[in-house]
């Protein structure tokens, strides 16, 4: 025979193992974290870039 309150524990238990719960991942070596940007990378138009896209077009001498 089953006793009422060792059911109740395991419904609880049950219901635990039901969640979507992700541990933090461990970092055991901090240069294998990613590189976290600070998003201020700036965008150039085309015009104004400081770097031609085509290396062998100088716009300079056009």
């Amino acid at each position: 025979m089953s006793n009422a309150t060792n059911d109740g524990d395991l419904d609880d238990f049950r219901e635990a193992q039901d969640t979507d719960y992700e541990p933090a991942p461990v970092v055991h070596d901090p240069d294998d974290l990613p590189i976290d940007d600070d998003g201020d990378d700036e965008v150039f138009p085309d015009d104004e870039r400081p770097v031609p896209l085509d290396p062998d077009l100088d716009p300079e001498t056009d």
